[in-house]
């Protein structure tokens, strides 16, 4: 049986800007961020509705990284673009609008399914969590994967400028 961890706030890390962005280099900086740390990417939606108001885009990625036999790491980003419009800003053309970016880390345990087989091994998963490898997934294991969670969320913030006044 998978066991989910997860090591993001309730509704993840949160970054929401209204102004001038541009969305394929966000797009660009969360592939080539989760390529990097060597998770296998994949976009679980990418949506574009053109409306009166301007585009909304919705877009989630995900990039899944199996760490050992028995823990995986699951880094998840979401985007949302409301009201986006094509605008010209010094020379070049951007996007003007809503965005919403939400970032969440996740453990899955036992991910092969090896315990999920009776209820024994479901003992024997429960054991294994909660005396063996105990002191193991907060301080080894989580810390990984939220130090990818902080790295992916500061980059999107620096793409999007929030570093500069």
């Amino acid at each position: 049986m998978v066991e989910t961890v997860s090591i993001h706030p309730t509704r993840g890390m949160k970054i929401m800007v209204e102004g001038i962005y541009d969305i394929n280099k966000v797009y660009k900086t969360v592939k080539e961020f989760i390529e990097a740390r060597q998770y296998d990417y994949f976009e679980d939606k990418n949506i574009t509705k053109i409306k009166k108001k301007g585009v909304e885009i919705n877009f989630k990625a995900k990039g899944e990284r199996k760490v050992d036999g028995y823990v995986m790491f699951v880094l998840t980003v979401e985007i949302e673009s409301y009201y986006t419009k094509k605008v010209k800003y010094k020379g070049k053309l951007l996007d003007r609008g809503i965005i919403e970016v939400i970032v969440k880390g996740d453990m899955k345990l036992d991910y092969k399914n090896e315990f999920a087989y009776n209820k024994w091994g479901k003992f024997l998963m429960k054991i294994y969590n909660q005396y063996i490898i105990r002191f193991k997934l907060p301080e080894f294991y989580a810390a990984k994967i939220y130090g990818d969670m902080v790295g992916i969320h500061e980059a999107i913030k620096e793409v999007l400028e929030l570093y500069h006044v």
